[in-house]
């Protein structure tokens, strides 16, 4: 519907079904904009959360579970000494979303695994590892399933590995996984 302007000219007539239509549309995209913003941020707060949450299990686990059954015994690889700390593990740590453990020394030894065709393998440590396991801290970090290392791990897709610097009831730097 036109109707002709003083000059002569047509203008359009403004169509009241138009405005709300474009006002709705504009309110549509506007919320759907708004709820990919939120989703995408309370994704990423949520992956924040489970990576300080798995740090945290893995620092109680190893200092609190782990460490006070670390003997001479089981870095030397006895079997029963590696039998009592597996049941350990497998009673109390390896627990809902937490799939392995291991037990490493400085040069890179693997004392004990969960996986236990890894016990006795020998693999590089990686600097953040190496600093872990001599200052006792913690390094953590998306796992490279590509590693030899992981290799029994990649069934279970993306995975968090946490690393903490740990020691023997006699003193000697462990890293537990």
């Amino acid at each position: 519907m036109t109707r002709p302007s003083r000059s002569g000219t047509r203008d359009t007539a403004v169509s009241v079904r138009n405005l709300m239509l474009r006002f709705t549309a504009a309110g549509v995209v506007a919320t759907l904009l708004l709820a990919a913003a939120i989703a995408f941020l309370a994704r990423q707060a949520g992956t924040r959360e489970a990576i300080t949450r798995a740090r945290e299990i893995t620092w109680v686990s190893a200092t609190g579970i782990a460490e006070p059954l670390l003997t001479d015994a089981l870095v030397r690889g006895q079997p029963a000494a590696v039998a009592a700390f597996h049941e350990a593990m497998d009673r109390v740590v390896l627990q809902g979303s937490l799939v392995r453990v291991k037990l490493w020394t400085p040069d890179g030894r693997v004392v004990y695994a969960s996986e236990s065709r890894l016990i006795g393998s020998v693999f590089v440590l990686d600097a953040e590892e190496r600093s872990a396991l001599a200052e006792g801290t913690m390094a953590s970090g998306v796992s490279d399933l590509r590693k030899p290392e992981n290799r029994f791990e990649r069934s279970f897709g993306k995975l968090l590995e946490v690393y903490v610097g740990v020691r023997s009831v006699s003193g000697e730097p462990l890293l537990f996984e």
